[in-house]
């Protein structure tokens, strides 16, 4: 499946790869594997505490978010990337290949000098 396939459309991923996907919200796809976890759809308040419980059980340093298909992201979801970053430190969280909206919300709130972003 595809992030073009609506049949991905409210899964998400297991860490291991081995278990069926479990059904979770219909806003969100996240996918999680070793030290990364790759968000596909809208970070907001009803699908921010997903990332919030996966970054809790990730235990790799640094952890990277892949952000690419991310297609809206609101304060709730800010929040959980800037809590992440206090607790694991500026190199304990990485932001890799934000999609438009994700950059220009980081740009426009200051955070893209505080969090670190990887094309």
């Amino acid at each position: 499946m595809t992030s073009r396939d609506p049949a991905w459309v409210g899964h998400v991923g297991s860490r291991s790869g081995t278990l069926p996907d479990v059904a979770a919200d219909d806003k969100l796809r996240l996918d999680a594997v070793d030290d990364r976890i790759v968000l596909a759809g809208e970070l907001d308040l009803h699908t921010a505490p997903m990332l919030e419980a996966e970054l809790t059980r990730a235990s790799s340093d640094p952890i990277e978010i892949e952000l690419a298909d991310v297609t809206f992201i609101d304060s709730s979801g800010l929040r959980v990337l800037v809590a992440e970053r206090q607790k694991r430190g500026q190199d304990g969280l990485v932001l890799r290949s934000p999609s438009a909206v994700v950059r220009r919300l980081l740009e426009v709130t200051g955070l893209d000098g505080h969090l670190r972003v990887l094309a």
